[in-house]
């Protein structure tokens, strides 16, 4: 089942010479790719050494974006509830223009109330075993 889960994960178990003195594999070496793996024994331990090469590449810088939010959370609900009973509505003549009035006036109660803030995030990339299926 531990090696069903590794090859799930596209990773190995790179060990595969005994690494103890009675001859068990107690070392473990997990990754996704790694070249030349050795074991040696230096006789100062009832261990042996495991010697590998790894390549390893640096990561990319994380990519900055400016994002708008508005702090919902914050809005004082009594004083929006008397705003909106304070709000007026217009004659207007077609469903488009109510529609632009109501999302007009809303959007500027909600500046009011919430303004619009901006905060630079970076942005990594996911752990590829995090999927959208997963984010769901």
């Amino acid at each position: 089942e531990f090696l069903q889960l590794l090859d799930c994960l596209n990773l190995q178990q790179h060990v595969d010479v005994p690494t103890h003195s009675r001859e068990y594999t107690l070392d473990l070496v997990i990754t996704n790719s790694v070249q030349n793996i050795f074991a040696y024994d230096l006789g100062v331990s009832d261990h042996k050494v495991i010697s590998m090469e790894l390549s390893h590449s640096c990561s990319p810088t994380k990519a900055k974006r400016q994002i708008r939010y508005r702090n919902l959370n914050k809005i004082n609900t009594d004083t929006l509830s008397k705003d909106l009973q304070n709000f007026s509505s217009a004659e207007c003549s077609s469903v488009t223009e109510s529609v632009h009035f109501y999302n007009k006036s809303l959007g500027s109660l909600l500046d009011v109330h919430a303004p619009v803030r901006y905060r630079t995030v970076c942005f990594s990339r996911s752990a590829p075993w995090y999927t959208c299926l997963l984010r769901k």
